[in-house]
């Protein structure tokens, strides 16, 4: 799996599929509920080796890790799955702008205020978001289209049931 990343630096957004309902403590946030749907967490992986695309996306598709940061609590639930990952290699912090663009679609909330982006400087609501459209093909146009929005170009990989990988 860690052969499909790149050990360069960038931007990321992972497309998440909670498959039920799901209500989740996470961290000192407190318990949230989680609907079923599809849910987009956009991060920056712009150091070295654990911290690079490669390193920062391998760890977050491991089932198995210690819970450090918001994402990991929702991936960490019995019904959450990663099903794709959009990434664009870049050397700046272009997370906020993602995630800005993201939340801007009318088909989208901020389920959990502040979720990913408690260090953020742009003052996000957050980096994650809940699309209210359940179809899968226009979720990944949706993130394609805002990395393409932010003047970053996108690669895809689109995860199979069976923790393949296939890149697009």
């Amino acid at each position: 799996m860690r052969e499909k990343f790149p050990p360069s630096r960038g931007v990321y957004t992972l497309v998440i599929h909670v498959a039920k309902a799901e209500k989740l403590n996470i961290g000192r946030f407190g318990l949230y509920h989680f609907p079923i749907g599809y849910y987009t967490y956009t991060g920056s992986a712009l150091g070295k080796n654990a911290s690079n695309l490669r390193g920062r996306l391998t760890r977050h598709l491991r089932r198995r890790k210690k819970l450090r940061w918001h994402i990991d609590y929702l991936l960490n639930a019995s019904s959450a799955k990663p099903v794709a990952v959009c990434y664009a290699r870049t050397n700046k912090r272009m997370e906020c702008a993602v995630s800005a663009v993201i939340q801007m679609l009318p088909q989208v909330m901020v389920p959990v205020r502040g979720f990913g982006s408690t260090d953020c400087s742009s003052g996000c609501p957050a980096h994650l978001q809940m699309f209210t459209d359940k179809d899968f093909t226009a979720v990944i146009r949706a993130v394609l289209t805002a990395y393409k929005n932010v003047g970053l170009l996108p690669n895809l990989v689109v995860l199979r049931a069976r923790g393949g990988l296939n890149p697009i």
